[in-house]
């Protein structure tokens, strides 16, 4: 039987405040896309999955010492 209470769900943009990313001809930056839809994603598992511990990044950190922090 499936243990709905022992999920957790990891959910990362990839960067942080002083990372851009790529920018589009349009000005979009890839940074803005990806916390964009990394809260979209974080937000409709937890709506689905209402027990999971859903963990993001916080935008301060880079995506080397995040993963870092992840395998602790």
């Amino acid at each position: 039987m499936e243990n709905k209470n022992n999920y957790t769900f990891y959910c990362f943009a990839g960067h942080h405040d002083n990372d851009s990313g790529a920018i589009g001809a349009d000005g979009i930056k890839e940074a803005a896309k990806t916390k964009q839809w990394r809260d979209l994603t974080a937000t409709r598992f937890k709506q689905i999955r209402p027990s999971a511990n859903v963990v993001t990044d916080d935008d301060k950190m880079i995506l080397r010492d995040l993963i870092a922090k992840t395998k602790k």
